[in-house]
Formats: structure tokens, sequence, C-alpha cells
């Protein structure tokens, strides 16, 4: 089960289990290998941003970076 610390790979797997595939059949449709997709669930934070974006591409999702807006304090 995914650690609920890693939220990527929380959903990842709440992703996988309400599409009714088994880690085999994702890690085939992602082209990752089996225990590359089980460390990435069990929340081994060593997975590289590769393979994530292989999951979550097959799972229909996509990983994305946003700039967040800094807030302007009095003393700057």
């Amino acid at each position: 089960m995914a650690d609920s610390s890693n939220p990527i790979a929380f959903k990842a797997q709440a992703l996988r289990k309400q599409h009714r595939l088994t880690q085999s059949a994702l890690a085939e449709i992602a082209g990752v290998s089996l225990p590359a997709l089980q460390r990435f669930e069990a929340g081994n934070e060593t997975t590289q941003l590769d393979t994530v974006s292989k999951i979550l591409l097959a799972l229909g999702c996509e990983l994305t970076v946003r700039e967040l807006k800094k807030e302007m304090t009095s003393d700057e």
C-alpha cells in the first residue's frame, strides 16, 4: 500500500485500483519494471522522475511544475 506521506504515489495507486489494473499490468503499460512500480507505490523517495512520469502518463495523468507566487512583505 502506498505511503500516504507521498501524495503522488498515494494518488497513483488509487487511480490504478480505480482502473482495476494490477501492478503487473500497469508496469507493462507504462514501460517500467514491476519492481520499479512497486517501489514507487511503496513511497520510495528515490524513484526517478522519468519513471514517475511514465506511470502517471499510463494512468492518464501528468506531472507539472508551476511557479509559486512570492508574497511581498513590508520589509522587501
